[in-house]
């Protein structure tokens, strides 16, 4: 584990700041979702919402392992037209999507740049068999990373595909809106098109769209956010699409619904269920 601070580790967690960069592809069609309507009585939940059907063919070429690199910091930003002390990843709002095949090692370097905080990562919904020190609940399976220390998560994703997130446990509360958790894809062994580390935008990509709500309780005074934002535009064309609705609450449940569609229901909690048609 990487909490003494040596003068190597120190080193280590001087050298990887850069950013995730992202960008937002063209579209035809949006519509706007606000973080007070929202979501299912399920924390996570993966829909399917069909306006005109569609077929497209790529390819990719598959990583034996992704890799990313979390710095965690804290700043001062508006949210909601309130300005309030936020924790961050990268220095960005939402937190990263990852994105990993079923059989993919994945690797997280966390460097904790917090003054004064002790952090770990926890994989919510993961079983971890195997890699179960690196579940990340501080104390029991790991120790915290200390600030200006880092430790690096490294396991084989052997989890049922579908859509999970990841979150902070800390020992010491850290003041400020907890914007250190983001959602974790884990894709089907053969799938195509997955988002790499880094590249474009991780929460909008072909016929998907991940919806992450927070509430964000106790500090955020407002009902709530979706992508890191009260109104949050989600860009579409005429097709079939899949919507990754993840709950990163600490305490309110949400509905979700689209005016004038029916929706799928596809997965829940990470796994499939027999199909169902909804409107909320």
């Amino acid at each position: 584990m990487k909490n003494g601070g040596s003068a190597e580790e120190n080193k280590e967690f001087s050298s990887f700041s850069e950013s995730i960069k992202e960008k937002q592809p063209r579209t035809k069609r949006g519509f706007l979702v606000g973080a007070g309507l929202v979501v299912l009585f399920i924390c996570l939940v993966s829909i399917t919402v069909v306006w005109v059907n569609f077929s497209k063919t790529t390819s990719v070429t598959k990583n034996k392992t992704k890799s990313y690199s979390f710095l965690t910091g804290q700043t001062t930003r508006e949210v909601g037209g309130v300005s309030y002390t936020i924790n961050t990843i990268n220095s960005n709002i939402p937190g990263p999507a990852i994105h990993v095949r079923k059989g993919e090692v994945l690797s997280v370097e966390v460097a904790n740049g917090i003054a004064d905080s002790e952090l770990t990562l926890h994989w919510h919904g993961l079983h971890l068999r195997g890699f179960q020190v690196y579940d990340g609940v501080e104390g029991i399976t790991q120790c915290v990373i200390k600030s200006g220390n880092s430790y690096q998560y490294e396991y084989t994703v052997d989890e049922q595909p579908g859509s999970y997130w990841y979150h902070t446990h800390n020992q010491k509360g850290i003041p400020g809106l907890d914007f250190i958790r983001g959602p974790l894809i884990i894709h089907e062994p053969d799938a195509v098109d997955v988002p790499m580390p880094g590249s474009g935008d991780a929460y909008q990509y072909g016929n998907e769209r991940i919806l992450f709500y927070y509430d964000l309780f106790p500090n955020f005074k407002g009902p709530g956010l979706l992508n890191g934002e009260q109104v949050h535009e989600i860009k579409v064309e005429n097709g079939e699409y899949r919507f990754r609705i993840i709950n990163g609450g600490d305490k309110y449940a949400y509905f979700f619904t689209i005016d004038g569609h029916k929706l799928t229901v596809i997965a829940t909690d990470g796994y499939p269920v027999e199909p169902y048609t909804t409107d909320v």
